[in-house]
C-alpha cells in the first residue's frame, strides 16, 4: 500500500522526483469523520479556517448511509500516470451502493444536514458540559456530531470530586442504547 502511495505521489511530480528529494502527499482519512458528521463535508475543514488542502481524501461509511461504499478523491495530477487496475478495493462502487451514495449526498445537501450537525453539535457540547460537574467527565472534545467524552479521575481544574469506576464507558453506552440515543 505504501509503495502504491509513493508511486502516486512520485507520478504527481512535474518531472518525477529526484533521488535526493523526499516526496510527500497529504492524505486525510475521512472514513468516520467525513460526509458531514463534523458539520462540514470533510472534517479537516473545521481547522485552520479550512486552509488545509489535502492531496488525497479517503472516505467511506457515511457517504452511502451504511451501504458498502468507499472512495478516494485526489488531485488530478496524482492519478494521471496510474495504470488501470492500480486502485481498487473491497468497497468499490456497485450499482446499489452508488445509488445510495448519490441519494445520501443529495439529502445532506437539500435537507441542510451540515447546518443541523453543527447546531446539534453545539447543543450536545452544552449538554455534556453541564453534566461534567456531576459526573467523572475529564474532557469533552469534537466538532459537530463527532464528539468524544473522556471519563476518569477529577483533576484540580474540575469541581467534580467523583472518580470514574471501571466499566463506566460501557454503562454509559448501555444507558444511551436503552434510551434510544444510539
Amino acid at each position: 500500500c505504501m509503495a502504491q502511495l509513493r508511486t502516486v505521489c512520485s507520478c504527481g511530480m512535474p518531472q518525477g522526483p529526484s533521488k535526493s528529494m523526499s516526496v510527500w502527499c497529504l492524505v486525510l482519512l475521512q472514513v468516520q469523520s467525513g460526509a458531514g458528521r463534523s458539520g462540514m463535508w470533510w472534517a479537516h475543514g473545521q481547522f485552520d479556517g479550512g486552509a488545509m488542502q489535502p492531496d488525497m481524501i479517503v472516505f467511506a461509511k457515511g457517504i452511502a448511509s451504511g451501504y458498502p461504499m468507499a472512495g478516494v478523491a485526489t488531485r488530478q495530477h496524482l492519478f494521471d500516470n496510474l495504470q488501470p487496475g492500480t486502485m481498487g478495493g473491497t468497497y468499490g462502487g456497485n450499482a446499489v451502493a452508488c445509488a445510495a451514495a448519490v441519494a445520501t449526498i443529495q439529502a445532506i445537501d437539500s435537507e441542510g444536514m451540515l447546518d443541523n450537525a453543527s447546531q446539534r453539535g453545539v447543543q450536545l457540547m452544552q449538554g455534556l458540559l453541564s453534566l461534567a460537574d456531576k459526573y467523572p467527565i475529564t474532557d469533552i472534545r469534537g466538532k459537530g456530531l463527532m464528539v468524544g467524552v473522556e471519563f476518569g479521575s477529577s483533576s484540580s481544574s474540575s469541581s467534580c470530586s467523583l472518580k470514574a469506576e471501571k466499566g463506566i464507558a460501557t454503562a454509559v453506552t448501555k444507558a444511551a442504547f436503552k434510551h434510544t440515543l444510539l
